[in-house]
């Protein structure tokens, strides 16, 4: 499910072998539990790896742009012109491939598109110098495919395709000025965390709805995951970054909150505030805020629960594993308690 070798799928069981060994696992029965199942995991991850190239999807707005920006600037008249680059990855580590684009923050303190403004020529050169910063960010070689531009307002939104460019859980800090973002997120959320999106971003996929989401073989579009967080102690959080949320051991359900409530615990245990995008299929919302999860005959026709505002803990209860994808993990504390508490440069990152 998540994004990473086999290789290292091995060395992290070896490395939870010895831990589970050590005395950092306080609850070491539950801890032996979710040991148990590692091997049968890892082998459903490796049959999932093996499946990767038979994913199949299809972007189709991209294959519809025009191509030649020189051309076009040059008939165009402009002294000066902004570009924007709409910088894509297909994730397909999960059952599912989704969407998702390279935002970067801006002076305003807010995510958008990576931009510039300029008068010259060899755009795709200047494309080319900010792509290697973005993967670099990401510890990745720069792999990208350029699909070709779309004109709007004066404005040109450069597309490059990056899914070759598999990016792993990311451990993010304050420091850091460029994040994945789900479509989730840009569209219906408009933030990522508490920080806005910029309104352009949003409604390049509002207007243009084709650029929002991909499709399947038959043509039918793939679901779009939501985007839900837990809180995380300290010691568990390579281990929740590597294989994903764990069931409760109250019942087989796996639970999940939105941001407010993931971040404040994260700050009061000094922990971290994981991230995550999860598949929610079919949701059963008739549950009231009282209630609680029975494994009977009512919820099995369903993928998810939803709990309800009231719940402090959970919002979202998910029925199997392979429903989530863990995205970035950052530590919090009380003077961290936003993802742009950082003091931003004096530029737009480019």
């Amino acid at each position: 499910m998540l994004p990473r070798s086999l290789n290292k799928k091995r060395q992290t069981e070896e490395d939870l072998e010895y831990e589970s060994s050590s005395d950092n696992i306080e609850d070491s029965s539950h801890y032996q539990t979710i040991m148990a199942d590692i091997t049968e995991e890892i082998e459903d991850q490796r049959r999932m790896q093996d499946n990767m190239d038979r994913i199949f999807y299809k972007y189709d707005a991209v294959e519809y742009l025009e191509e030649n920006i020189d051309e076009h600037i040059s008939q165009s008249g402009f002294s000066k012109f902004d570009i924007h680059m709409c910088i894509y990855q297909v994730n397909c580590q999960n059952k599912y491939p989704f969407l998702q684009y390279f935002l970067s923050k801006t002076l305003q303190n807010t995510f958008g598109f990576p931009r510039f403004t300029t008068s010259g020529d060899n755009i795709l050169f200047m494309c080319n110098q900010i792509l290697n910063v973005i993967c670099t960010s990401f510890f990745k070689d720069v792999c990208y495919v350029y699909k070709g531009f779309h004109f709007k307002n004066n404005q040109y939104y450069l597309f490059f395709d990056c899914s070759d460019m598999q990016v792993e859980c990311s451990k993010m800090n304050e420091f850091n000025e460029i994040w994945l973002v789900t479509m989730d997120e840009i569209i219906n959320q408009k933030c990522l965390g508490d920080v806005a999106i910029e309104k352009s971003t949003t409604q390049l996929f509002t207007q243009y709805r084709e650029f929002s989401y991909i499709t399947d073989k038959k043509r039918d579009v793939y679901e779009t995951p939501s985007v839900v967080y837990t809180s995380c102690e300290n010691k568990m959080a390579d281990f929740v970054a590597t294989f994903g949320n764990s069931p409760s051991p109250e019942n087989s359900y796996y639970y999940f909150t939105d941001f407010k409530r993931a971040q404040n615990n994260a700050i009061k245990t000094q922990g971290y505030l994981m991230r995550y995008a999860v598949f929610l299929g079919k949701t059963n919302y008739s549950l009231h805020d009282d209630e609680g999860i029975n494994d009977d005959d009512k919820n099995h026709e369903y993928d998810s629960i939803y709990l309800g505002t009231k719940n402090l803990d959970c919002l979202w209860a998910l029925k199997q594993y392979d429903q989530q994808v863990t995205l970035t993990y950052q530590k919090m504390s009380k003077i961290t308690e936003s993802l742009a508490f950082s003091p931003l440069h004096n530029y737009e990152c480019v």
